[in-house]
């Protein structure tokens, strides 16, 4: 497992500003009865060149984050409920609808999980890749065909001339991915925000896929956001790892470090449920329980009922996010006592 060498010293000074910042960004979902706090309090930046993985079971707040930054929460229901979200310094939240679609697409993308929902079915990839260039670039038909050939090529689509006229459902699952990469790459943004790119797509698609997004960050010295469940798929691609849980982040740091020594009872079990090469026939191991009901969460920690190190201090007391090493931060009172538990 070794982290990658995109955001080392050679791309990424100290003196470097963020390219994003969340600074205690909160959301919450309502209905007609409850408020669901998606995301609490949460606060993770992202440089130039750099992956930072965000890390967590589903319902974990992690494509809410994602959404929230691109302007995608539901509405009505998903609201912004505090904190900030800083792109080059500029406060996405307190921008106008019109400054805020200048830069959705061109300086901000995503790619969502699933390219066939996100497709239009009824629309050629070539017209929905070019719409983007269309009307916003004011390019001629001609140069826009010209263009969305070369960002097919690109992303590695074999016979792009002709595939260009094709349909998503004339495309696999790997390929329909492709799409949606130059979909999002067709107004080179500096940030791209990729939300599980690789569900659903056996392990050779998906390492093409994760290879491709690593070469055109490493062109364009592109911000990357990774958001995903997959152990493996981060291990081998982020530089840095935001772990998420119950809409909290309880561990940040590198990625070598994180997944050689946790320093969080929720990572300690994350970690725990890699298959190794040495377990023949036995049962993987598991978290014991479900993740919390966002509408009621527990007191004290949100992790309690499930950790095998909690304690009535837990139970009362939330436990905040502090430094416990250079680079490393965790929220656990006993982050100290997991961090030099050689036995997990």
């Amino acid at each position: 497992m070794k982290a990658t060498e995109a955001s080392k010293d050679k791309n990424k000074l100290p003196s470097d500003e963020p390219l994003i910042e969340l600074r205690n960004l909160s959301l919450e979902f309502h209905s007609r009865k409850k408020v669901a706090k998606a995301v609490n309090d949460i606060s993770l930046d992202v440089y130039r060149a750099e992956t930072v993985a965000i890390l967590g079971e589903s319902g974990s707040g992690k494509s809410a984050t994602a959404l929230a930054i691109m302007g995608l929460l539901p509405k009505p229901g998903g609201v912004i409920s505090g904190g900030e979200i800083l792109f080059e310094g500029k406060d996405l939240v307190k921008l106008s609808e019109a400054e805020r679609r200048k830069l959705y697409g061109e300086s901000l993308s995503i790619i969502f999980q699933d390219p066939l929902s996100a497709l239009n079915p009824v629309l050629t990839v070539g017209y929905q890749i070019g719409e983007a260039l269309r009307k916003r670039k004011n390019l001629s038909k001609k140069e826009t065909e010209k263009r969305v050939i070369e960002l097919m090529k690109l992303v590695r689509i074999p016979d792009a001339e002709n595939r260009y006229k094709q349909y998503p459902y004339q495309f696999s699952g790997g390929m329909q991915q492709r799409v949606m990469i130059a979909l999002a790459l067709a107004m080179d943004p500096k940030l791209l925000i990729a939300d599980e790119p690789t569900t659903a797509l056996d392990v050779t698609v998906q390492a093409q896929i994760m290879r491709l997004l690593k070469d055109l960050q490493n062109r364009n010295h592109m911000g990357l956001i990774l958001i995903s469940h997959d152990l493996g798929v981060v291990a081998e691609n982020a530089d840095r790892v935001a772990v998420m849980y119950a809409g909290h982040i309880v561990e940040t740091g590198d990625v070598e470090t994180i997944f050689r020594n946790p320093a969080h009872p929720y990572t300690v079990g994350l970690m725990a449920s890699i298959p190794s090469s040495t377990q023949n026939g036995e049962r993987l191991k598991s978290i014991e329980g479900l993740p919390p009901n966002l509408a009621d969460p527990p007191t004290g920690c949100a992790f309690h009922p499930r950790c095998f190190m909690a304690t009535e201090l837990c139970r009362q007391k939330e436990p905040v996010l502090l430094e416990i090493l250079p680079g490393r931060k965790s929220a656990c009172h006993f982050a100290e006592d997991v961090l030099n538990d050689k036995s997990f």
